[in-house]
């Protein structure tokens, strides 16, 4: 279930889908799921790495926390994550 999909990490030509119940590897691009999911959903905050808008459970100018994980926002993208997340 989307629900429990807390973020996605990128790792070259496979993906490591982080749910609440465990962790999962796929041979599928970042872009792949970048293009499927929902972006009331999901944002992509660096170039490896999409999270679930409802898991974020604080957020700075160079990371947002997932639980108990720590995921950096991209140079690249922070203008854009900012102001999303400040909306």
């Amino acid at each position: 279930m989307l629900k429990d999909l807390l973020y996605i990490e990128g790792l070259k030509d496979y993906v490591k889908i982080h749910t609440t119940a465990g962790s999962i590897i796929t041979y599928q691009t970042l872009t792949y799921f970048e293009e499927k999911l929902s972006n009331d959903q999901f944002l992509r905050i660096h170039r490896s790495y999409i999270v679930s808008f409802a898991h974020i459970t604080a957020y700075s100018a160079t990371q947002v926390e997932i639980g108990r994980a720590a995921v950096p926002i991209g140079s690249s993208y922070a203008k854009d994550v900012m102001k999303t997340l400040n909306s």
